[in-house]
């Protein structure tokens, strides 16, 4: 066999091979705050901001209310902890960047495009290591 042959399918197999690894930053975290309430978060990516010394997770938020009680979500107030720091903020994932408010859940599926603000000071060299929320952002009044 020719050299450049060779050289060829290795190159297609360790593309093939990067192509089929995961993201170190995407993964499905459930949580069930309430009964009937689930919380399901779908982390997308990772973005650093050295100028402003900040770490934005950016994720999808999908909530599932099955509740027969009023329930209340404010997702300003949502919190998360990533490899032990704690998010200083979440934003919804928009051109304005604004601050949510505590709204009514509505029975059945919502969904929000959010991103968690963390200090810079979030170790990401091993990707998602320890991700859970430390303030669900629910109440029922």
């Amino acid at each position: 066999m020719n050299c450049r042959f060779e050289m060829k399918i290795f190159m297609a197999l360790i593309m093939l091979t990067m192509a089929g690894c995961s993201n170190a930053y995407s993964g499905v975290y459930e949580f069930r705050p309430f009964n009937g309430v689930t919380l399901i978060i779908q982390t997308k990516e990772i973005k650093q901001y050295p100028k402003i010394e900040s770490v934005f997770l950016y994720f999808e938020l999908t909530v599932r209310n099955q509740s027969l009680n009023e329930v209340y979500l404010d997702l300003g107030q949502l919190k998360a902890s990533l490899n032990g720091i704690s998010s200083t903020a979440t934003h919804y994932d928009s051109l304005a960047s604004v601050i949510p408010e505590k709204e009514k859940l509505a029975a059945g599926e919502s969904h929000f495009e959010l991103y968690f603000a963390f200090p810079e000071s979030v170790d990401l060299r091993n990707g998602i290591q320890d991700f859970k929320l430390i303030n669900y952002g629910l109440s029922t009044h």
